[in-house]
């Protein structure tokens, strides 16, 4: 097993490896390791640059460029997380508005045969009970929620 490495023992690391601190400093490569970053994520970036067949060094890779691959990372994580969650809301309202519109549903017969099919959504539902939040939209419609 490995041992943890400090973030100067990484910054020494990746100068063996061939990487350079041009662009960005060390002491900065260390601030952005220390409060930014892990290192692991941010060594799986080197797999996109060449290294070299003599000693396996990497060829022009600054650590610039792994520090930029990981922030558009965060960039696109975010962007992802954040449609995700456009598609749920806009999901969640068309089967709503569905639900609406169908004459032969009350908005209630659809949740029963839903927690009698999945005893425990029902189970977890009693489990919240006890949030201030849930606590007294669970009394009032225990068992027969509205969609």
């Amino acid at each position: 097993m490995k041992l943890l490495k400090t973030s100067e023992q990484l910054i020494s690391h990746m100068k063996i490896k061939g990487i350079k601190f041009d662009i960005v400093k060390e002491e900065d490569a260390k601030i952005f390791l220390q409060n930014n970053n892990y290192y692991m994520k941010l060594a799986s970036y080197r797999s996109n640059y060449d290294k070299r067949k003599s000693n396996g060094e990497y060829i022009n890779l600054d650590f610039a460029y792994l520090q930029e691959l990981s922030t558009i990372d965060m960039h696109l994580r975010y962007l992802i997380l954040q449609m995700c969650l456009d598609v749920e809301h806009a999901l969640k309202t068309k089967l709503l508005k569905d639900i609406e519109d169908n004459p032969e549903e009350d908005g209630y017969d659809i949740i029963r045969r839903f927690v009698t099919k999945y005893e425990r959504s029902c189970q977890n539902i009693q489990k919240h009970k006890s949030s201030e939040y849930c606590r007294k939209l669970i009394e009032k419609y225990y068992p027969y929620f509205p969609v």
